[in-house]
């Protein structure tokens, strides 16, 4: 049988419904602090195509940079979906004391900054973190 990933409907749900109690819970305490970088193929051409030879230095330079991030701790977790179609799309969450904060970390993303994805900061309310993190490798 085919996997199923969630479709962006379903996505935008769960998010929606994270921002809701994000923030419930953000007017009862402390700001969220948590942002989820939404990233999608600025064209269909990285879509249907793949990256092209020029695109794969700026690759690379992404999965430094989300290292980087993890390495110094800014990074919850990020991923990409394995379809290659309109519904694919990247996800980081990433720790930041401010939306402008988290933009900017996503602007200074390689892939963002050269303009193969565009990417959206939506504040975020981490819920649970399993017990075994390497999971998530």
């Amino acid at each position: 049988m085919r996997n199923r990933i969630m479709s962006l409907p379903a996505l935008f749900a769960v998010l929606a419904l994270a921002m809701i109690m994000g923030g419930r819970i953000a007017n009862s305490q402390a700001p969220a602090q948590h942002f989820a970088c939404v990233y999608k193929a600025a064209g269909q051409d990285l879509l249907k195509n793949g990256p092209r030879p020029q695109d794969m230095p700026i690759l690379q330079d992404h999965v430094k940079y989300m290292k980087t991030l993890a390495e110094q701790g800014a990074s919850v977790f990020a991923g990409h979906t394995l379809n290659h179609d309109e519904t694919s799309f990247g996800l980081l969450v990433i720790k930041a004391d401010s939306e402008a904060a988290a933009r900017k970390i996503m602007e200074a993303d390689p892939i963002v900054h050269a303009g193969l994805v565009q990417g959206t900061v939506i504040p975020f309310g981490v819920a649970t973190v399993g017990k075994d993190v390497s999971a998530l490798k």
